[in-house]
């Protein structure tokens, strides 16, 4: 029997780091903003489906992603 995901469990590491929970609360959507990044530092992220059955199996491991300052957008007026 399957059961439907209440949310996400989002974690992260260093190459060489343990892995830590991204959030306490499942994640719910398709989208999340990963606090205390340190600018230049390379991150591996996995990510579990929560049920009512608890945490699923963690997917494999992305390949390090730097971390970057977001772009802000350039918003021109016209005046």
């Amino acid at each position: 029997m399957w059961s439907i995901a209440a949310g996400y469990q989002l974690e992260k590491k260093t190459p060489f780091g343990n892995w830590e929970k991204v959030q306490d609360a499942p994640i719910v959507g398709e989208s999340a903003t990963v606090p205390d990044l340190v600018e230049g530092e390379e991150y591996e992220y996995r990510v579990a489906a929560v049920t009512d059955a608890g945490v699923g199996e963690f997917s494999n491991a992305t390949p390090p992603v730097k971390a970057e300052r977001k772009k802000r957008k350039t918003v021109h007026s016209a005046a």
